[in-house]
């Protein structure tokens, strides 16, 4: 019985004192105990603003997608990225449906031509003439760059905006008729500026699916010249070498990407859509795209991909009254729109740049694999796509 009393005793004497060193040692904040000192300290869960969002960005797989798409994924709340992109399509080969045909036969081979006129006073309907002639040109070869400064801002978890500063530069080799030279045009100036918002609305572990609305607005120039040959006078060029639409163009789309392990896949569908004419009383066909890819991650620093694309475009509605269709076929509404399937190889690289900023550079390259257009029409001989990004 005395036994039970002094253990008693002796619990409560040792409670007593733990809990006043206890506070004690809130109060002076000693050294910690052996038993403190052999626990592993575990790491909090915020160190440095850059290092914490580094590290979930490097965990988030949306990240490994094709240099060549836009929105595949949401940002960490409070980074903002700032991207550059350089795009180049080298055009070659002219096709008219699924095969190409020799430059010089639109020169001297007739062929009909549909002229819509603008209505005169008391018709009620615009008068259409069809006439029979060669071309004066026939375009050879052609290359459309692009170089975009792109920023994109965390909303919220599943909201990030993206603002698109594009500026282009096309260049083109014509076939004169008669004397059979080469003459050379050009285009040059700021693009239609951009702003997309992409929304995350399933979110799994290894499951990811966006809604994409982007929409774009006519700052670019649809009223470039250039001297289409020698002896000329300076003249507008064709529909596809301005560097604007001149029209605001809503973009709808959906993003889905997917990964198991080290390997990562998605899909991405888009729509741009051409809301009104321009000032010079046309505007572009619609455009859709799809794409969908596949990547293995081979290190932690380095991704292989490879993607599949394709694009149907339509004709242009509309004309500009200043763009003679018995010049060049590229001048004709009408030859405008097409289909075409594409596979690119890419790979997305990591660099060590910075542990408080993540860097990242993407490549990929393309070649067509299958293209039916409304021609005379250039076709694609080569695509090439590069993104530099910086995450702060």
């Amino acid at each position: 019985m005395e036994c039970r009393k002094f253990v008693s005793v002796g619990i409560f004497v040792a409670i007593f004192t733990i809990s006043r060193v206890s506070i004690s040692a809130q109060e002076s904040d000693p050294a910690p105990t052996p038993l403190e000192q052999e626990i592993p300290a575990v790491p909090k869960e915020k160190t440095k603003d850059g290092e914490r969002k580094t590290h979930e960005h490097g965990k988030d797989h949306l990240l490994e997608a094709p240099a060549g798409l836009m929105g595949t994924h949401t940002h960490t709340p409070g980074t903002i990225t700032v991207e550059y992109r350089y795009m180049l399509m080298n055009m070659s080969g002219l096709y008219q449906g699924g095969g190409k045909m020799d430059p010089t036969l639109p020169l001297i081979l007739p062929h009909n031509t549909v002229t819509t006129m603008n209505p005169m006073a008391g018709m009620a309907m615009p008068s259409s003439t069809t006439t029979s002639s060669t071309y004066m040109m026939t375009p050879v070869k052609m290359n459309m760059e692009m170089h975009m400064a792109t920023a994109m801002f965390a909303i919220t978890e599943n909201l990030t905006a993206m603002a698109m500063i594009p500026y282009v530069r096309n260049t083109m080799e014509m076939l004169n008729a008669g004397s059979y030279l080469n003459s050379y045009m050009s285009a040059k100036g700021a693009g239609d500026i951009q702003g997309q918002l992409s929304y995350r609305f399933v979110h799994k572990e290894n499951h990811n699916l966006l809604v994409n609305f982007g929409f774009s607005f006519p700052t670019g120039s649809i009223d470039e010249k250039d001297y289409m040959g020698p002896g000329t006078v300076r003249s507008k060029v064709p529909y596809n070498m301005q560097p604007g639409t001149g029209t605001y163009n809503p973009s709808p789309g959906l993003t889905y990407t997917g990964k198991w392990e080290k390997v990562f896949w998605g899909s991405q569908a888009f729509a741009n859509l051409r809301n009104g004419k321009n000032a010079n009383a046309y505007k572009f066909g619609n455009r859709y795209e799809a794409s969908v890819w596949i990547g293995y991650k081979i290190a932690d620093w380095i991704s292989l991909l490879g993607r599949f694309q394709f694009q149907k475009w339509e004709n242009i509605s509309g004309a500009d009254p200043t763009l003679s269709i018995l010049m060049d076929p590229q001048n004709d509404p009408e030859r405008q729109g097409g289909r075409r399937s594409v596979v690119y190889a890419g790979t997305n690289i990591r660099l060590p740049f910075s542990s408080e900023v993540e860097t990242r550079l993407n490549l990929e390259y393309g070649v067509p694999v299958y293209q039916h257009l409304n021609g005379p029409q250039l076709g694609l001989k080569s695509a090439f796509n590069v993104s530099a990004q910086a995450i702060f």
